[in-house]
This record gives structure tokens, sequence and C-alpha cells, in this order.
């Protein structure tokens, strides 16, 4: 069973990754990842260091989704 910290994680992972797809990493604003994921800038910060990793997490999920 996850946590509810790995659980909030792999939703926002999931939720953003097609946001990342369609905008590309300067396309995409925190904005854009609070609208879609009806979190705080500060709950996506408190699951990921910055944009940076918030983005490779979600190039990683597409990239599994690829794969699979």
């Amino acid at each position: 069973m996850s946590t509810k910290a790995e659980r909030t994680t792999k939703y926002i992972v999931e939720t953003v990754a097609p946001i990342f797809t369609k905008h590309g990493y300067v396309g995409t604003s925190m904005s854009h990842l609070t609208e879609a994921t009806g979190l705080t800038k500060g709950a996506i910060y408190g699951n990921f260091e910055n944009k940076e990793a918030l983005a490779l997490s979600a190039f990683e999920h597409n990239r599994n989704q690829l794969l699979e």
C-alpha cells in the first residue's frame, strides 16, 4: 500500500505529463500545473524540488507509458 505522499506524487506526475508534452518545458508554467492538478504551488513544490525535477518525472512517466 502506498502512502498519501506517494499517491499525491503519482497524481501530479500523471496529471502534468500531458501538459509538458503539449507545451514543452519552457512553455509550461506553474499556473498550467496548478490549474490542472487543483493543487497549490506549495503542494507541488512539497513533492518536487523544482519544475525541472517535475518535468523529468513527467518525461520518465511518458517514456514508461510508451514502453508498455
